[in-house]
């Protein structure tokens, strides 16, 4: 028990106020939204009620937003940046996380997840817990890590606008965004991972064929056919397609499938999931700030796992932050 410093207590009622500790205090004042997707993970949607009574227990009534169509989150959380709440809780699936970001990015607002998602990669990459009861305690014994997000600019479907965008995890460009443009939220809804192979074996054939002309950092020019940015090692699960990325470096991790045609592609998918990257003469890598891409033929490119829009692209790390609170051990 300490008094507040510089505070001189003129009345009983204020010095009572001064024996009150600093970490039973803060929960009564603290302001936390929780932004769901109400279609993400519909098997897990009871953790959001456990997690809602619980944070009640300790004394915080938070504020529950619900996502109706895309887009929605990013402006819940612009909201909330002008309210300046001080925890926004992302409840949902990668890319819903991906939108709460985009929102908070560059702003004081803490950003905590509750992983309800498919994949749930950026809570396997930061170690986050999937149960509702550590999410929940994590609020209150977790340390915010400031990460670098990814930038990308590009144009969308019908190369009418350009888009500019912050990624987490990777963008993909080729095969993958063109399985993420194929994809139905009814099936992912409805299959789960399971939608994301049906879609890619249907797809395989098509979006392997347009090539790709990647510049790095203003010098190197590389050739291929597909490509994963990470700014995580972990892709679409425990997966791992950019092995020496990380959220806190201020560069990406390009990957780069050089041959063409579906057969090659199912090659490298082999080649990564027995985690021999460094012996395929198929795959490029490299570390970047910048990355510049383009092509003659009509590319799509997903960021943190939705469609995000079409070749050209520029990517780049290390202007833009948010802080995320994660396990103190992490």
């Amino acid at each position: 028990m300490f008094p507040l410093p510089g505070v001189a207590f003129n009345s009983p009622v204020q010095c009572l106020c001064s024996t009150i500790r600093y970490d039973l205090l803060s929960p009564l004042f603290m302001h936390v939204t929780i932004i769901t997707n109400p279609i993400a993970g519909k098997q897990k949607q009871s953790h959001l009620e456990v997690a809602v009574n619980l944070l009640k227990t300790r004394g915080i009534v938070p504020e529950i937003r619900k996502t109706s169509q895309r887009g929605d989150a990013c402006l819940f959380a612009q909201d909330e940046v002008k309210k300046k709440t001080d925890i926004v809780v992302a409840a949902g699936g990668d890319g819903t996380i991906n939108e709460i970001a985009n929102g908070l990015v560059g702003s004081a607002v803490k950003l905590a997840v509750l992983p309800l998602g498919t994949a749930n990669v950026l809570s396997l990459e930061a170690n986050l817990p999937s149960d509702p009861h550590a999410a929940v305690e994590l609020l209150f014994t977790g340390t915010a890590q400031p990460i670098n997000l990814g930038h990308i600019r590009l144009r969308d479907r019908y190369h009418r606008h350009e888009i500019t965008n912050h990624f987490m995890l990777m963008a993909g460009i080729g095969f993958d965004g063109g399985v993420l443009s194929a994809i139905r939220r009814s099936s992912i809804a409805r299959w789960g991972r399971a939608a994301y192979v049906f879609t890619g074996i249907r797809v395989l054939s098509k979006y392997t064929h347009s090539p790709l002309t990647i510049t790095v950092d203003q010098g190197t020019t590389i050739q291929g056919y597909s490509a994963v940015i990470g700014n995580a090692h972990y892709y679409g699960g425990r997966f791992v397609v950019t092995p020496h990325a990380s959220l806190v470096e201020d560069s990406l991790e390009l990957c780069v499938f050089k041959n063409r045609g579906p057969l090659c592609m199912v090659k490298n998918v082999f080649t990564l999931l027995l985690h021999n990257q460094s012996s395929s003469r198929d795959l490029f890598y490299c570390k970047a700030q910048a990355i510049a891409v383009s092509s003659p033929d009509e590319v799509f490119v997903q960021a943190d796992g939705d469609f995000l829009g079409m070749l050209p692209a520029q990517l780049s790390v290390g202007k833009s932050r948010l802080s995320v609170i994660v396990p103190q051990s992490h």
